[in-house]
């Protein structure tokens, strides 16, 4: 939703250590959403179940530099938003 678009942020960006996955409001349903993380030849590298509105998440567990892709996905495992990222 266009709700969820605006509040979406991945920082930061670059990022070398970690990355934050927030969504902000604390009134935003995400029951059963997950966040995936895609390397740039598509490859799911990391995923979790969101559980809170801003998740930290180590880069020693993607592979490595490079460009990433950050999904929020549903239940039904669509692609609801990407933010791309890039590690250094």
């Amino acid at each position: 939703s266009e709700n969820v678009e605006n509040l979406f942020k991945v920082y930061p960006n670059p990022s070398q250590d970690y990355i934050y996955i927030d969504f902000g409001d604390e009134n935003l349903n995400l029951k059963g959403k997950r966040i995936e993380i895609l390397n740039s030849l598509g490859q799911e590298v990391f995923e979790t179940p969101i559980e809170h509105h801003k998740t930290k998440i180590e880069i020693k567990s993607l592979n490595g530099k490079g460009t990433y892709f950050v999904q929020l996905v549903n239940r039904e495992g669509q692609e609801l938003l990407t933010r791309k990222i890039i590690v250094y």
